[in-house]
């Protein structure tokens, strides 16, 4: 079921605060959910919690980033990144943040953008190609939790990092079939 009646009119940008509006509102995923072993420590779902929504900004941006054209006008991906900064504050107070809490909260989840985005641009446009920029967002979300030199010998890190890893692939999934659904709902303005 829809979460709006009928298709709305909206600006781009006004489709992005309605988006991250319920993405904040929602909080729909919980790593809780899939450590049914319980390898996480309290610390590192707390944590690992923390980096959805950052994961999830990432994740739409790119999907976002592939359709380009919203109404009659073409975005370009530096132009669709400010757009969700915007948005995101915006979304923020509509979900009852004070302005302070709210340009907070943005802040940090935009430093968290863009350090997926720079790991995203570090690696090679041959391997980007060949496995498509989700897998290595996906790859770098265990890396945020668990930390760049997690010693993967040990089983139990291992289990951990794979665990977040199919987390992320399955907010992925999420999302990739969320961000069409959703875009049908809304008349875009120019």
């Amino acid at each position: 079921m829809s979460i709006f009646l009928k298709k709305q009119r909206v600006y781009f940008g006004g489709f992005l605060r309605l988006l991250l509006s319920k993405l904040i509102s929602s909080n729909s995923f919980n790593i809780n959910t899939i450590d049914k072993d319980g390898l996480l420590s309290a610390e590192e779902i707390e944590k690992a919690n923390d980096e959805i929504l950052p994961l999830r900004l990432v994740i739409i941006a790119l999907l976002l980033n592939k359709i380009s054209k919203f109404g009659n006008k073409n975005f370009s991906s530096n132009e669709i990144g400010e757009a969700l900064g915007l948005a995101l504050g915006l979304a923020y107070k509509d979900t009852g943040s004070a302005n302070n809490v709210a340009m907070e909260l943005t802040q940090r989840q935009i430093d968290k953008f863009g350090e997926y985005f720079n790991k995203l641009m570090a690696i090679s446009k041959k391997d980007i190609a060949e496995k498509g920029p989700y897998f290595f967002v996906a790859f770098q979300y265990p890396k945020f939790i668990l930390g760049e030199n997690l010693d993967l010998i040990i089983e139990k890190n291992r289990l951990k990092d794979f665990l977040l890893f199919e987390a992320a692939k399955q907010i992925y999934e999420n999302e990739k079939k969320y961000i069409p659904k959703i875009l049908r709902e809304f008349i875009f303005l120019d």
